[in-house]
């Protein structure tokens, strides 16, 4: 392969990891109208520590840096509760 193929491969990629992110952010709306509904608490520690040891196993099954891994997501989760917030 070549670097412009390669580099298309990389764009192909990041369509899908935003793609994904925006079904992440309509699931997260609809997670924060049922948390509203039913008077819980947007924020969760239990579920988010729950979460970072999902994420880091699965950085290492894919041979990714978990510190890496789990940074990413602490600002995809951030995101997610700002969104259930404004519900």
């Amino acid at each position: 392969m070549n670097l412009n193929a390669l580099r298309k491969e990389i764009e192909d990629i990041d369509k899908i990891i935003i793609e994904s992110l925006a079904k992440r952010v309509n699931i997260s709306s609809k997670i924060g109208e049922i948390k509203k509904e039913m008077g819980i608490q947007i924020y969760d520690s239990e579920r988010e520590k729950n979460l970072n040891s999902f994420y880091h196993e699965l950085s290492l099954k894919f041979n990714l840096d978990p510190e890496f891994i789990i940074k990413i997501f602490k600002i995809i989760i951030k995101n997610s509760r700002n969104i259930q917030l404004k519900n």
